[in-house]
């Protein structure tokens, strides 16, 4: 009986040391805010713009420290990249390699920009030349009407004939029964 009240004590006595010195190790250890996640992330423009497949900043950074790619922020660009493998990359990783890509990755942005400019530009000439089209017919039609009117063989009074021929279509309309 004796034995199991001792028990309790003992593993008391024996587990109070331990804590004490964990307490204390942690103490003296750095602590966490300067983890190889926290300083990849302080180097990240924090865009925020998940054109890297991330949800944000962290997420990638975290990705980073455990070794995936470096080269997936474009807001960055190539100087994060250098920053980036002077933190986390080992000396044999070829940078070479990963620079003609992001080089490659901003031809292609830059001609996607280059090609929807181009459409903007041709989409805008289009709508100037329809308008000016318009315009022009619309003057041709005003001159051929100004021309009509003013022929040398027209007289005062065949103009006021062709004037008044629309109200004798009317008239002769009503005078055999239909409605105008």
């Amino acid at each position: 009986m004796y034995s199991i009240s001792l028990t309790p004590i003992l593993l008391v006595l024996t587990l109070l040391p331990l804590a004490l010195a964990v307490a204390q190790l942690r103490r003296r250890l750095p602590h966490d805010e300067l983890s190889p996640p926290k300083e990849i992330d302080a180097l990240l423009p924090q865009s925020q713009c998940v054109q890297c497949g991330h949800p944000s900043c962290m997420p990638y950074a975290e990705a980073v420290a455990a070794g995936t790619a470096i080269d997936l922020c474009p807001p960055g660009g190539p100087e994060l990249v250098i920053r980036l493998c002077n933190r986390v990359c080992p000396s044999e990783i070829n940078l070479t390699e990963i620079f003609t890509q992001a080089k490659r990755v901003e031809s292609w942005q830059r001609q996607d920009n280059d090609h929807k400019l181009a459409i903007k530009q041709r989409y805008a000439e289009h709508q100037d030349r329809a308008a000016q089209r318009t315009q022009a017919a619309q003057e041709r039609r005003a001159e051929r009407l100004q021309r009509r009117r003013s022929r040398p063989g027209r007289t005062a009074e065949t103009q006021q004939q062709q004037q008044a021929r629309p109200a004798r279509a009317a008239a002769a309309r009503n005078k055999h029964g239909r409605q105008v």
